[in-house]
């Protein structure tokens, strides 16, 4: 399990993939108003059909662009996309671990030329391994509690010049739940693989 450093959260999030689930806890303590986005924009299904879109082995994976949905975009713009609503950065004390979750932000130039990181809207990304570097610049909202061998998986992909996969990583939707729905789902799901199990073989029977 990764980044169980951090507990006392009770909120889900399924990242429903073809390689499998990967599973998050959620922190709406330390950053209220980005998980509560982060739900809502899972809600309304905006996650559906966006590419994992820049992998760093040994640093982050990164994910949320819609403009990553078609096909028609140039892969040079992938990363430079979002929902139109930004988010004020809500900066706690928690790490960049092995397993965080975070909220990209976007570049701004101030009015001397030097960039900055501004406001985030609907990119994250997780942490590979331990980033310090990042600490108190970014807005951490959760991390992974299951699945991050499939998150390690993307790091051996072949990758382009931009760092984007060359063989796409869709994420089929982004689903909210609580625990105790996490578990009822679980156990519908291993109710349906054993009656699957069963059939076959009673059909062949007769």
């Amino acid at each position: 399990m990764a980044g169980c450093a951090h507990s006392g959260r009770n909120e889900i999030a399924l990242i429903h993939l073809d390689e499998g689930d990967v599973i998050l806890r959620l922190f709406p303590k330390e950053a209220p108003n980005h998980v509560n986005r982060f739900k809502e924009l899972a809600r309304n299904k905006f996650y559906n059909g966006v590419l994992i879109h820049r992998i760093l082995p040994d640093v982050l994976v990164q994910f949320g662009d819609p403009l990553t949905r078609d096909p028609m975009t140039p892969r040079s713009q992938y990363g430079s996309g979002g929902s139109g609503q930004v988010i004020n950065p809500e900066i706690s004390d928690l790490k960049h671990i092995r397993g965080t979750v975070g909220m990209v932000r976007s570049p701004n130039k101030s009015d001397n030329g030097s960039t900055y990181y501004g406001v985030a809207d609907s990119q994250l990304y997780i942490c590979i391994d331990d980033q310090p570097h990042l600490d108190e610049k970014y807005t951490i909202i959760g991390e992974v509690i299951e699945g991050m061998e499939i998150v390690d998986g993307w790091t051996k992909m072949e990758r382009d010049m931009l760092e984007i996969p060359v063989q796409p990583v869709m994420i089929h939707r982004i689903e909210i739940l609580t625990p105790s729905e996490l578990k009822k789902m679980r156990k519908l799901a291993k109710k349906k693989a054993e009656i699957t199990t069963i059939v076959p073989d009673s059909a062949s029977s007769q």
